[in-house]
Protein backbone atom coordinates (compact mmCIF):
# COMPACT_ATOMS: atom_id res chain seq x y z
CA UNK A 1 0.00 0.00 0.00
CA UNK A 2 1.48 3.19 -1.19
CA UNK A 3 -1.04 5.48 -0.10
CA UNK A 4 0.04 8.87 1.91
CA UNK A 5 -2.13 8.59 4.22
CA UNK A 6 -3.87 5.56 7.11
CA UNK A 7 -7.23 5.11 6.18
CA UNK A 8 -10.07 4.90 8.55
CA UNK A 9 -12.12 2.10 7.00
CA UNK A 10 -16.03 2.29 8.46
CA UNK A 11 -19.02 3.46 7.27
CA UNK A 12 -20.20 7.14 8.83
CA UNK A 13 -23.25 9.33 8.17
CA UNK A 14 -21.95 12.48 7.45
CA UNK A 15 -23.77 16.08 6.50
CA UNK A 16 -22.88 18.19 3.46
CA UNK A 17 -23.31 22.02 2.80
CA UNK A 18 -22.55 23.42 -0.56
CA UNK A 19 -23.66 25.95 -2.95
CA UNK A 20 -26.24 23.16 -4.59
CA UNK A 21 -28.15 22.70 -1.12
CA UNK A 22 -28.01 20.45 1.90
CA UNK A 23 -27.30 16.47 1.54
CA UNK A 24 -26.03 13.49 3.85
CA UNK A 25 -23.91 10.70 2.75
CA UNK A 26 -22.28 7.90 3.84
CA UNK A 27 -18.63 8.42 3.93
CA UNK A 28 -16.22 5.64 3.61
CA UNK A 29 -12.40 5.31 3.64
CA UNK A 30 -11.65 8.33 5.63
CA UNK A 31 -7.95 9.42 5.59
CA UNK A 32 -6.40 12.77 6.55
CA UNK A 33 -6.41 14.09 2.88
CA UNK A 34 -10.04 13.52 2.19
CA UNK A 35 -12.87 10.28 1.74
CA UNK A 36 -15.61 8.59 -0.11
CA UNK A 37 -18.44 9.90 -0.12
CA UNK A 38 -21.69 7.06 -1.21
CA UNK A 39 -24.06 9.25 -2.78
CA UNK A 40 -26.98 8.39 -5.35
CA UNK A 41 -26.40 12.13 -7.05
CA UNK A 42 -22.45 13.02 -6.99
CA UNK A 43 -22.48 16.28 -7.09
CA UNK A 44 -20.40 18.27 -9.58
CA UNK A 45 -15.95 18.11 -9.98
CA UNK A 46 -14.70 20.68 -8.72
CA UNK A 47 -17.33 21.42 -6.51
CA UNK A 48 -16.82 23.11 -2.65
CA UNK A 49 -18.46 21.43 0.15
CA UNK A 50 -18.47 21.60 3.84
CA UNK A 51 -18.59 18.24 5.12
CA UNK A 52 -20.01 17.61 9.31
CA UNK A 53 -19.08 14.52 10.94
CA UNK A 54 -17.77 12.92 14.08
CA UNK A 55 -15.78 9.86 14.11
CA UNK A 56 -16.77 7.22 16.72
CA UNK A 57 -14.55 7.59 19.37
CA UNK A 58 -14.75 11.46 19.84
CA UNK A 59 -17.69 13.59 21.05
CA UNK A 60 -16.82 16.51 19.01
CA UNK A 61 -17.84 17.87 15.51
CA UNK A 62 -15.45 17.83 12.99
CA UNK A 63 -15.98 20.03 9.65
CA UNK A 64 -13.74 20.04 6.94
CA UNK A 65 -13.55 22.22 4.25
CA UNK A 66 -13.75 19.84 0.53
CA UNK A 67 -13.43 20.11 -3.19
CA UNK A 68 -14.80 17.33 -5.15
CA UNK A 69 -11.98 15.52 -7.29
CA UNK A 70 -13.61 12.16 -8.55
CA UNK A 71 -17.07 10.59 -9.50
CA UNK A 72 -16.99 6.64 -8.67
CA UNK A 73 -19.93 4.10 -9.96
CA UNK A 74 -19.31 0.56 -8.74
CA UNK A 75 -20.93 -2.34 -10.29
CA UNK A 76 -19.93 -5.53 -8.02
CA UNK A 77 -22.49 -8.66 -7.24
CA UNK A 78 -22.99 -9.99 -3.35
CA UNK A 79 -25.23 -12.91 -2.36
CA UNK A 80 -28.26 -11.03 -2.81
CA UNK A 81 -27.67 -10.06 -6.69
CA UNK A 82 -25.84 -7.16 -8.75
CA UNK A 83 -25.24 -4.32 -6.67
CA UNK A 84 -23.98 -0.97 -7.25
CA UNK A 85 -22.80 1.79 -5.41
CA UNK A 86 -22.34 5.79 -7.08
CA UNK A 87 -20.20 8.33 -5.32
CA UNK A 88 -17.69 11.11 -5.08
CA UNK A 89 -13.65 11.32 -3.64
CA UNK A 90 -13.54 14.46 -2.00
CA UNK A 91 -10.04 16.16 -1.20
CA UNK A 92 -9.46 18.35 2.45
CA UNK A 93 -8.62 21.48 1.92
CA UNK A 94 -9.51 23.21 5.66
CA UNK A 95 -11.11 22.21 8.67
CA UNK A 96 -12.57 24.29 11.40
CA UNK A 97 -10.48 24.89 14.40
CA UNK A 98 -9.09 21.81 15.98
CA UNK A 99 -10.77 19.15 12.91
CA UNK A 100 -7.85 18.22 12.00
CA UNK A 101 -6.15 17.22 14.93
CA UNK A 102 -9.32 15.43 16.28
CA UNK A 103 -9.00 13.29 12.41
CA UNK A 104 -5.60 12.04 13.48
CA UNK A 105 -6.08 10.86 17.31
CA UNK A 106 -9.04 8.60 15.62
CA UNK A 107 -6.63 7.77 12.89
CA UNK A 108 -3.85 6.65 14.73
Amino acid sequence: EKRRHLRFDQALMVSLDSQYGPMRCIARNISEGGMFLESHEPLPLGAEVRVHFRMPEDQGEIVAHAEVKNHYFLNYTDATGPRAISGMGVRFVGFDHGGVDSLRRNLH
